[in-house]
């Protein structure tokens, strides 16, 4: 994995309270890791309820779009919104997460044909076994040629 790490904040544009992810911990041609931390307040989580488990679909879908928006860098355009377009084979063993909860984010391609990609994700808390895991299908904005 690439040593030079880019900021978050250049990859993709989600701002507070819809980012939920923090930091690019490792990043690759084909994969890239995320720290996140379960958000405490915000849309996903109240004071009446922690954050349903579903939520690292979203986590894993910023992932990618860190990732396009790293690949996108890297040929000098900018990084663009990226679209979720669905989700197989979703586990999840918890029901809630536990708010400022740290967390590692996977994502390694599976398949792209330049804007449609299917990518291997996985949640889980540092070094721990994942507990959550999908394949999700997205739409990245493809580089334009010249």
């Amino acid at each position: 994995m690439t040593a030079a790490l880019p900021d978050i904040e250049k990859l993709i544009p989600h701002r507070d309270p819809m980012r939920l992810v923090e930091r690019v911990i490792a990043i690759e041609d084909e994969a890239i890791a995320v720290r996140a931390t379960v958000p405490a307040s915000g849309p996903f989580a109240t004071p009446q309820a922690d954050p349903p488990g579903y939520v690292v679909i979203e986590m894993m879908a910023q992932t990618i779009g860190a990732w396009n928006g790293w690949q996108r860098l890297r040929h000098d355009h900018e990084p663009e919104i990226g679209y979720l377009l669905g989700t197989r084979r979703f586990r999840c063993d918890r029901m809630s997460l536990s708010p400022g909860t740290p967390l590692r984010i996977d994502a390694r391609l599976v398949f792209s044909d330049g804007e449609m990609a299917c990518f291997a994700c996985t949640a889980g808390e540092d070094d721990a076994a994942p507990f959550a895991e999908a394949t999700l299908n997205v739409f990245c904005p493809a580089v334009a040629s010249a």
